[in-house]
């Protein structure tokens, strides 16, 4: 991990310990479904945070999320990790996603938030029926592709 990377992710830190005094653990979330259904339908949060990785590396530009040491730890290991770099909170009943993801050199950043906070608030209201009050994107890092040198 890159110094740049490290200090975006140590800032992230910071602000999630501050939403976490306004935030409840999100574990399983109801779903108000119509009249006539034949018992209640539950998703938990994991799911979110699963839809909203995919959607935000639908958006050209985004390289991954950002998860940090511990993601690239499990990834190592060969564990699950495509819920790394997203958050899922509650903050006074509504939902709130927040995305920390890195994304690739020479594209605006601004365009990129914009069309991630757009892609999976449609993509979450779409699957789940629920309402998106806020996505917060924050860009842990920029990643270089560097040119292949020929021998």
């Amino acid at each position: 991990m890159s110094k740049e990377d490290k200090d975006g992710f140590d800032e992230y830190l910071k602000d999630s310990k501050k939403d976490k005094k306004d935030s409840k653990k999100v574990d399983d979330i109801d779903l108000n479904v119509e009249d006539g259904s034949f018992g209640e339908v539950k998703i938990a949060a994991g799911v979110l945070a699963t839809i909203s990785a995919h959607a935000a590396m639908e958006i050209d530009g985004v390289v991954e999320t950002f998860g940090g040491f511990t993601s690239d730890l499990k990834s190592m290991m060969g564990l699950k990790t495509d819920t790394k770099g997203i958050k899922v909170n509650f903050i006074d009943e509504k939902l709130e996603i927040t995305a920390l993801l890195n994304v690739k050199y020479g594209n605006s950043i601004p365009e990129i938030s914009k069309e991630v906070q757009a892609r999976i608030k449609e993509k979450i209201e779409y699957m789940t029926g629920l309402s998106v009050e806020k996505v917060n994107v924050r860009i842990a890092g920029v990643t270089y592709e560097e040119p292949i040198e020929e021998a």
